[in-house]
């Protein structure tokens, strides 16, 4: 509580149930989860199940990568805040009813939706960054348009999830997430920075 009754009302009643309100009914997965983490203190169970449903979502999709990047990113989020490793074992496909058109295997459980969905995140671009119109698991040659944006999304993300697969035992792909997000970070600085700002993106005619 705050000196400010007001304050106090807006921020632990109104703020958390406009994030509810705009979480019900909304279509794209990244725009529910990031709803859940601004309830993650308040309703932690909203956003444990929205993990696993975007999960169910992205894997019988083909969603671009800055969407799907949501979900490891939550997981980390919300692992970090409620300790509950239990959620990296569960099964989004629980009733072993996988699309025929997904990416993963009907058994995988959440912690390997991610890690395989992280690994088909890393494409880049001539520049080392990720393109900016990346969709997920797509090997199609990109064009001249990079985002350094996303490059700096990405690199958190992977540094997050780094920890997290420490924690599961999964040491070499933690290796991976790690080198990978040096990597990334070195291009931002290389071909982000401008020497007064950092640039946005890259686009397709290479300005």
């Amino acid at each position: 509580a705050s000196p400010d009754p007001a304050l106090d009302l807006r921020l632990n009643g109104w703020l958390p149930y406009q994030a509810w309100i705009a979480m019900m009914g909304e279509r794209c997965a990244a725009t529910r989860l990031q709803s859940a983490l601004a309830l993650l203190h308040a309703r932690p169970e909203l956003l444990r199940a929205e993990l696993l449903r975007a999960a169910r979502e992205f894997a019988t999709s083909d969603p671009a990568v800055e969407d799907f990047l949501w979900l490891p990113f939550a997981l980390t989020r919300y692992v970090a805040a409620t300790g509950d490793l239990a959620l990296l074992g569960e099964l989004p496909f629980a009733d072993g009813a996988a699309d025929a058109a997904t990416h993963l295997d009907a058994a995988d459980d959440l912690y390997l939706h991610c890690v395989h969905g992280l690994r088909g995140s890393l494409r880049f671009g001539t520049r080392g960054l990720p393109p900016a119109a990346a969709i997920l698991h797509d090997e199609t040659p990109g064009g001249q348009g990079e985002s350094v944006r996303l490059a700096f999304f990405m690199t958190a993300t992977l540094q997050r999830f780094a920890e997290l697969a420490d924690r599961r035992g999964d040491f070499g792909f933690a290796t991976t997430c790690r080198g990978a997000a040096l990597a990334l970070g070195a291009q931002c600085e290389e071909h982000g920075w401008d020497g007064e700002w950092y640039r946005w993106c890259y686009l397709e005619n290479g300005n």
